[in-house]
């Protein structure tokens, strides 16, 4: 039997793996290979853009190199910007997970707006969207001119899809950068509406939901949905291992279960493979932790991976929360 890494180990090797700058999808090794390229934190965001874009990461850019990020306001040190925000022609594409359904509706909407810290800019252009099933079949394609300052926006209720629908919106940019432009999903049931970011094609190759649950939560009035996409040309095989937070060591990698057994390491996991272009919808409250706790006591996490894989690979997941009593929702980009 081989022992397994001890835990510092693991900590290590995942805090230098893990992404720092999600607009970019630079981990902390990247940087610090950067960072020796380039000889100083200002000179390496001149050259890979790091921390320019949301800023999100400035406090964790200070913190790592010990200096100052560069303003993402500070145009004498953006002297690129102005000249590449809107370079045409070009092929940029962006993907997110659409619903139709008794339980959400979906609309789409991106701004093709120019902000004004990126100077003059014409970003007129034909934008182009398709709808892929669950199998990554396309079943709808249609273009539309947009021009500078418009809004581009997409509602299901308003279309006759084949519900119940889950499916992506791939939604292309006849340009070669994005600009200011981002796609972003409202999902509306009638009572609330809940939405989040749109993240590119790439994924998260290992994410946790920190949400506790046991049997007085699956007892109580909130369901648990997740929705996963599959952006890219190959298949992928998505792992959703759950795991007692009293124990469970969350980056050991599991033996095969046994059915009605309960596991010696206090986690189990589920499987699924998703096609190309390919999305799932499910009822984890039901699916993953109703039998799991037959087997294992709460409270437990969910850890949702895709082995051998980055962030340019992986698939994307969005976690939903429904209050069925009220038919509110909520949602977040993991």
């Amino acid at each position: 039997m081989t022992d397994s890494p001890p835990v510092s180990t693991v900590a290590t090797a995942d805090r230098h793996t893990s992404t720092v700058c999600f607009c970019f999808r630079k981990s902390l090794a990247d940087l610090r290979a950067d960072y020796t390229t380039y000889g100083s934190l200002a000179r390496m965001q001149d050259a890979t853009r790091v921390g320019m874009q949301c800023g999100g990461c400035r406090a964790l850019l200070h913190h790592h190199f010990g200096e100052t990020p560069v303003e993402i306001s500070d145009l004498s040190h953006d002297d690129q910007r102005g000249a590449t925000v809107c370079v045409k022609p070009g092929n940029r594409v962006m993907k997110c997970f659409i619903a139709s359904s008794s339980l959400l509706e979906s609309r789409a909407f991106s701004s093709n707006a120019v902000p004004l810290q990126l100077g003059e800019c014409d970003s007129s252009m034909t934008a182009e969207f398709t709808l892929y099933n669950h199998l990554g079949k396309p079943i709808m394609t249609r273009r539309q001119p947009l021009a500078t300052g418009e809004t581009f926006s997409f509602d299901t209720a308003m279309e006759r899809l084949p519900r119940p629908f889950y499916g992506m919106i791939a939604y292309r940019l006849e340009r070669k950068n994005y600009g200011a432009s981002r796609l972003n999903v409202a999902w509306h049931s009638g009572d609330s509406m809940t939405s989040t970011h749109e993240n590119f094609s790439t994924g998260r190759p290992d994410v946790v939901l920190p949400v506790p649950v046991d049997d007085v939560f699956l007892n109580g009035p909130n369901d648990i949905y997740l929705a996963v996409q599959n952006p890219h040309s190959k298949p992928r095989e998505i792992v959703f291992r759950l795991f007692q937070l009293s124990g469970g060591n969350i980056y050991e990698d599991l033996a095969p279960t046994v059915a009605g057994v309960p596991p010696k390491d206090g986690a189990l996991e589920f499987r699924r493979v998703l096609p190309p272009l390919g999305t799932d919808w499910i009822h984890a409250s039901r699916e993953f932790y109703t039998p799991a706790l037959k087997l294992l006591k709460g409270p437990l996490a969910l850890r949702i991976y895709t082995p051998g894989v980055d962030i340019h690979q992986a698939p994307s997941t969005y976690f939903f929360l429904h209050h069925r009593e009220q038919n509110i929702w909520s949602s977040n980009h993991l």
